[in-house]
Formats: C-alpha cells, sequence, structure tokens
C-alpha cells in the first residue's frame, strides 16, 4: 500500500517514526515533516524550554552532527535515527512549513496514497486535494472527546488523571471529532516529566498506528464509535496560571536528565565509547 505519514519535525515525532516506519517495510512511505512554532513557544520560558528539548537542540544540533559523523566516519548504527537517517533508508521526506505548502499537494497528487497516517502534524490539510485518500487517521495522546486539542498529557496530569489515553481516530475536517478505531490507557506516573510522558505515549500511538495498517492491509475487522461531543474548550498551550499550578503539585514539565538519556541513543555507537 501507498502510505503518507504527516508528522511534525521535532523529537518526539522522530521517537514515533522509529517505532511506525520500520514496522510499514514493504509499503510506499512517504512523510510530511511539519515545521512551525507557535508565539506562545517563544513568549513563555517554560514552553521555550520545551521547544528547545523538542526542537531546537534535537533539530538543531542533534541531526547536522549526527550527519557529520556519518559522513566522516562511515558510521550509521545507533539505538534510534534521527530524521535524515531515516530517509537514507529509502524514506521520502518533505519538510511542509505552513498549511497551503505546494510541496504536500502535489506529492498527495503525484503519490495518490492508500492510507493517510498523522501523528503530531502541527498544521490542517486542505479538504478537496486531488489524490487524497478515504482512509485518514489521527494519533491523538489523550482521551476524547475530554481532552481534545493541544497538550491533553498536560492536562490530563493537571487534572490528576490516573492514566493517559491514546486514541486513534479516523480525521474529520474538525479537529479530534472524527470515530474512534483505537484507544490505549497508559498509567500516569507523577514521577515522569510530562515531555517524557508524552514521548512515550507516542511510541505507543505509532505501535498502534502500525496495527491498524496490517489490519486494513490484511482485510480484518477495524471496529469504530463515536467519540461524543466535543468540549466548548479544547485543550490547548498552558498558561501561566496552568503552569504555576502543574509546579505546586509537584510535577516536571521537563526532566533535563531524562532528555540527555534519550538524546544519547541518536549518536552513532562508537563515539559514545570514545
Amino acid at each position: 500500500m501507498k502510505i503518507l505519514v504527516c508528522t511534525k519535525r521535532d523529537l518526539t515525532s522522530m521517537v514515533a517514526m522509529n517505532v511506525l516506519l520500520p514496522a510499514l517495510r514493504g509499503h510506499e512511505v512517504h512523510v510530511m515533516l511539519a515545521e512551525r512554532t507557535r508565539p506562545i513557544e517563544e513568549s513563555t520560558p517554560e514552553l521555550a524550554q520545551v521547544k528547545f528539548v523538542e526542537r531546537d537542540f534535537p533539530i538543531g544540533v542533534v541531526e547536522p552532527l549526527v550527519d557529520l559523523l556519518v559522513a566522516s566516519h562511515q558510521i550509521d548504527h545507533a539505538d534510534l535515527l534521527t530524521f535524515p537517517r531515516l530517509a537514507a533508508r529509502g524514506v521520502g521526506m518533505d519538510v511542509i512549513r505552513s498549511s497551503d505548502d505546494p510541496i504536500f499537494a502535489a506529492t498527495v497528487e503525484r503519490m495518490r496514497p492508500d492510507i493517510l497516517l498523522s501523528i503530531r502534524y502541527s498544521f490542517q490539510i486542505p479538504p478537496g486535494l486531488p489524490g487524497m485518500p478515504n482512509l485518514a487517521f489521527n494519533m491523538h495522546p489523550g482521551a476524547l472527546p475530554r481532552l481534545a486539542g493541544l497538550f491533553p498529557h498536560f492536562h490530563a496530569m493537571l487534572q490528576g488523571d490516573r492514566s493517559f489515553v491514546v486514541t486513534i481516530h479516523r480525521m474529520v475536517p474538525e479537529l479530534d471529532a472524527g470515530s474512534i478505531v483505537m484507544a490505549r490507557e497508559v498509567p500516569v506516573d507523577t514521577a515522569v516529566s510530562a515531555h517524557m510522558a508524552n514521548i512515550d505515549l507516542h511510541r505507543v500511538g505509532a505501535a498502534r498506528m502500525a496495527d491498524l495498517v496490517d489490519r486494513i492491509h490484511t482485510g480484518r475487522l477495524v471496529e469504530e464509535w463515536e467519540p461524543g461531543v466535543l468540549p466548548n474548550k479544547l485543550c490547548y498551550y498552558p498558561n501561566r496560571q496552568e503552569l504555576d499550578a502543574f509546579a505546586a503539585r509537584g510535577l516536571k514539565l521537563v526532566d533535563m536528565a531524562a532528555f540527555r538519556d534519550l538524546i544519547t541513543t541518536f549518536i552513532p555507537k562508537p563515539m559514545l565509547v570514545m
């Protein structure tokens, strides 16, 4: 099958692609990497730190470092692969910088995918594009409809939920509103930062998406159910009051030690023992 994967050019998506793409071997796969920064991510110190660990350092420092090591030492083995290293294994990739980026429409029309998978994609997909498939699914790291919108993992922790919910649903024009085809509960560990919890949720979601593709490819039944009525106010990036309340409960937004440990898994092995 021809599969179009829409994701984000950041660390969480890079980890998710290390789960999803190997599971899609044998299919024709193309990846769209959304590149987008919202003003709130730069005006709020805590969110600026999230941006640093998600994009500034992994994309701006780690990716070119790994490319340099590979080019100079012919070393291309690491526990996890950066986007360029994943692409080097035969997966087409494009960077998309707006909802109307012409690269997106051109690729869809050329490829005419059988399935579209969205994981953390930052832009709305324009309706009516020639070549768009009927089968389009989004992975949402939150319980629907209650935690529709952005940063659902943060809001689940802030509200004291005992479990996160990884949800895969059909894509419709309204955000996070399509019928649900898969859902998986993941226990909340308050000792784990929101950032690392979200990465783990995307690992689970990527594996579930791979299972969904296999079910569709082999003709197995995929059950669906409606998520219910969306709340009037969708989740969004946390405001100052919510960030302060999160910290007051002893919860961590980012754990730099855990981030360091994860980043080292992208570095080719011989570099780690020099």
